[in-house]
């Protein structure tokens, strides 16, 4: 199954830098502002390597400057021996606090055909070829994939709280209130125990697909290099109470047909709420609320539209929901809700097909009330609020070999780009 191994990490010295100032979400989630100010708020922030910022011309020679300049003057040090870290994070999702526990290692790469390491979502060309230029110019993971293993025993994570008994090496708090915490596993049994307990599990890609094909394509340009063959990545239990999945809205600015309350008919109930829900963003939490009321039953959706009307489609029934999607889908996706909206409303009202969706054809938002504000007031004609997919389905539909539409899950809180990084050197 998977194979991991420790590594020298390279990481901030709290004695150089401030440790709340130098962390930074991952690429794919900060907007022109977000990196506007995290670029201000340090010179030592990882978005100053992760985004690679500035003119396009050298934009990845400059990252990898930085990153060895850092090196060089003492922000980041490299531990002189190999290890695993365990990864806290803190994290407030709807007013209650959430702890999560996952580990950084180096694991093997292996092809998505081999069934070792599993993507649940497929991938874009664009973000890839950024990824791999500036994997080319610094011969580093900068930001860690994130991705769930199984552990029955719970051998892993009697690993983790004993290590989470000492001191962290490294603590810092974001604008958000998140903690993030570090610790170093050097110790030869837990070192052991994590790597067994993870050549007994396959291991599936939760957040990070893009990297994790973006190392593939570098292992493929480095054949002489072993430790292209590894790739920083995140790991945590499947069972860890702190493992959440957030919806992810979808934002179409396709105008919607005139008969689409006839269309949705065939397959689902579809109640007007509009004169019962609340205007503007609480009506769409309280439209939101109503689709999380049957979560676990046909796929359900909160529809918004641009003039306002807050419509509530709940599928009739699994089997009519299912007798409509495609042949030879597993029970798993054929149960997916971000999948039955993509081939049950998206592509026959819209004429956006599961390539349609991959191009950019859709956008997303977490928040609900950003959804019904972008429509009502934005570019957008529709909304559709889903209910966040469980971890166990993102498993069970990876187990069947297939992949889910794009954005199906949001993973939160993201890691943290600038607890550890990886050097592809050794």
């Amino acid at each position: 199954m998977a194979e991991i191994r420790p590594f020298r990490g390279l990481r901030y010295d709290p004695e150089q830098v401030n440790p709340d100032d130098v962390l930074a979400p991952p690429y794919d989630v900060v907007g022109e502002a977000a990196e506007a100010a995290l670029l201000a708020r340090s010179p030592y922030n990882a978005a100053h390597v992760e985004l690679a910022p500035g003119e396009p011309e050298g934009r990845f020679e400059r990252a990898a400057e930085a990153l060895a300049r850092w090196q060089r003057d003492g922000q980041l040090i490299r531990d002189e021996e190999p290890a695993y870290y365990l990864y806290e994070q803190e994290a407030t999702i709807e007013g209650a606090r959430v702890h999560r526990r996952c580990f950084f290692a180096q694991l093997k790469l292996a092809q998505h055909d081999e069934g070792i390491v599993r993507p649940h979502e497929s991938t874009m060309a664009g973000p890839r070829a950024i990824r791999l230029d500036l994997m080319r110019a610094t011969n580093a993971n900068i930001s860690p994939i994130f991705s769930m293993f199984t552990d029955p025993a719970r051998r892993a994570r009697a690993v983790l709280d004993r290590a989470a008994s000492a001191a962290p090496i490294f603590e810092a708090t974001d604008d958000l209130g998140d903690v993030h915490r570090l610790w170093s596993i050097a110790d030869a049994a837990d070192v052991a125990t994590l790597g067994e307990v993870l050549a007994e599990s396959t291991v599936t890609i939760a957040d990070g697909h893009h990297r994790y094909h973006t190392a593939l394509d570098y292992m493929a340009e480095h054949p002489e290099n072993e430790a292209a063959r590894y790739v920083l990545m995140g790991l945590i239990d499947a069972d860890d109470p702190g493992l959440v999945i957030l919806p992810n809205h979808r934002l179409v600015r396709a105008e919607a047909p005139a008969d689409l309350l006839e269309r949705l008919g065939e397959r689902f109930a579809v109640e007007d709420l509009t004169s019962e829900l609340p205007d503007g963003a609480e009506g769409a939490a309280a439209l939101l609320a109503r689709v999380r009321e049957r979560a676990g039953g046909p796929a359900t959706f909160g529809i918004i539209e641009a003039s306002g009307r807050q419509l509530l489609a709940a599928g009739r029934s699994f089997e009519a929901l299912g007798e409509a999607m495609p042949a030879g889908l597993s029970e798993a996706s054929r149960r997916l809700d971000a999948l039955v909206l993509t081939e049950l409303i998206l592509d026959p009202s819209f004429g956006i097909d599961a390539a349609a969706l991959t191009a950019g054809a859709v956008d997303f938002t977490a928040d609900a009330r950003e959804a019904s504000a972008e429509t009502i007031e934005g570019p957008y004609s529709v909304a559709f609020l889903v209910n966040g997919t469980p971890v166990q389905q993102v498993i069970e539909v990876a187990d069947a070999g297939e992949v889910m539409p794009q954005k199906t899950t949001f993973f939160y809180p993201k890691l943290a780009t600038g607890m550890v990084f990886s050097l592809l050197d050794e």
